[in-house]
């Protein structure tokens, strides 16, 4: 039935696409999908399902890759013959992207403009893991997922207080506490990760890395 409607659907599925692409804030993601069709040049089924959320629209597309290709395709973002991104945002246009560490959001995090908003779940999902894979971590891990959970507690706070009231204040200063906390925490535990299990000292050494990303989403919260 939609493939006999497309030709209709067509322009009002562009025009939501292109309101998408031009938001200021968008979550992006990207997830396997098997796509059942013989493509030339593709020597699988496996293809990508992306999500970008607006504000006011959601786009989704089967993609046969995972590259950068399809960000900057679908945000509109011109590359030079060898696929290389721009220095800048045309027109000074400022874009803020929330979503994991995979590597091309970070590519396109280098172009002027663009500011990665580091997803808080994924960085906990790398202390279970450790934890998981090595019982003596247990302790370490429990520490630092008490550590976030009082800053999502915090946040679930914020976003249930009328903006401006008391309740949000102090949820907003609680916040920010619980950021101070995590921060000087990972600050200290670097600061002798030779002592540290392998497994630890990693994780630390990619929150450290994404600190500023991580941080980025927590201001972007409070305000």
């Amino acid at each position: 039935m939609f493939a006999a409607c497309s030709d209709l659907l067509a322009p009002l599925a562009q025009l939501i696409s292109d309101r998408n692409a031009a938001a200021a804030h968008l979550h992006i993601d990207e997830t396997s999908w098997n796509v059942y069709a013989a493509v030339e040049g593709k020597d699988s089924h496996r293809w990508w399902c992306w999500v970008f959320v607006g504000p006011d629209t959601t786009v989704f597309t089967i993609a046969p890759s995972r590259s950068t290709k399809i960000l900057t395709e679908h945000l509109g973002v011109d590359t030079d013959d060898d696929d290389q991104l721009p220095d800048a945002l045309p027109g000074g246009r400022e874009l803020l992207l929330s979503s994991d560490f995979y590597v091309v959001y970070q590519i396109l995090g280098r172009v002027d403009g663009v500011d990665n908003l580091w997803c808080w779940s994924h960085i906990r999902r790398y202390f279970i893991r450790a934890g998981d894979a090595h019982p003596e971590l247990a302790a370490w891990t429990a520490g630092w997922i008490e550590r976030i959970a009082e800053l999502n507690m915090a946040h679930t706070a914020m976003g249930a207080a009328e903006p401006g009231s008391t309740a949000h204040t102090w949820a907003a200063a609680q916040f920010s506490a619980a950021l101070n906390t995590i921060d000087a925490e990972r600050t200290a535990q670097m600061s002798h990760a030779a002592l540290l299990h392998p497994t630890a000292a990693k994780v630390l050494a990619t929150l450290d890395r994404e600190w500023d990303g991580l941080a980025r989403q927590c201001t972007q919260a409070v305000k």
